[in-house]
């Protein structure tokens, strides 16, 4: 008689349930503070919210836990990581806030100040002058730099595919894209499309 052989079935580690003690650890607890401290340290946060942003990244690592493979890394590890991603949304949805509401209100004082007035020549016009009419102001360099690492991490964020094609669009015009790529135009434009809905997602809608 022939006897099967029955393999016992794997079991993930990730199914624990696992407790505020095992999680709230006094080194997770130093990491989440640390990282606190750092975020009120930047002109986005006050030195006021510190404990809300410390509950914050408290939350982020209890959610994750589900996610957690004590097979595959270590716990400090895993919850090191998870903070320091999670600090590093804060500050960009800070960010993003911050001129989201900037643009709102030069918007909003440009309407006030609206009114006929006399052409003016391109080249005649200063940098100032060119951001007041397109209602932009001209941005400092950390608010420049802070931008380009959002948008890196955005493009980070993308599958390989996307990713390439993204930078391929910053170099070139559309139809110069399409052939750098080495695709049709109907497809590169699948592709825009799916760019557009993810920097939406991330709170990117000014820059589709």
């Amino acid at each position: 008689m022939e006897t099967a052989l029955m393999e016992k079935p794997k079991t993930s580690q990730r199914q624990k349930n696992y407790t505020a003690e095992e999680v709230f650890t006094s080194f997770t607890k130093k990491v989440m503070e640390g990282f606190a401290k750092k975020l009120t340290h930047s002109p986005h946060f006050t030195s006021h919210e510190k404990d809300d942003l410390v509950q914050e990244l408290g939350l982020a690592l209890w959610q994750s836990m589900d996610n957690f493979d004590p097979s595959v890394s270590h716990f400090n590890c895993y919850a090191t990581a998870v903070i320091s991603r999670s600090a590093k949304s804060m500050l960009r949805q800070r960010r993003r806030l911050k001129r989201s509401c900037q643009r709102e209100s030069q918007v909003a004082g440009s309407t006030e100040q609206s009114g006929a007035s006399e052409p003016v020549h391109p080249s005649s016009l200063t940098q100032q002058d060119a951001a007041r009419r397109l209602q932009r102001s001209p941005r400092d360099p950390c608010e420049a730099m802070e931008l380009c690492e959002d948008i890196d991490a955005v493009l980070e964020s993308l599958t390989p595919r996307l990713r390439h094609t993204a930078r391929a669009l910053m170099q070139h015009s559309t139809s110069g894209a399409a052939v750098h790529l080495r695709i049709s135009r109907a497809t590169l434009h699948r592709r825009i499309d799916l760019l557009r809905e993810h920097f939406a997602a991330m709170s990117f809608n000014e820059y589709l």
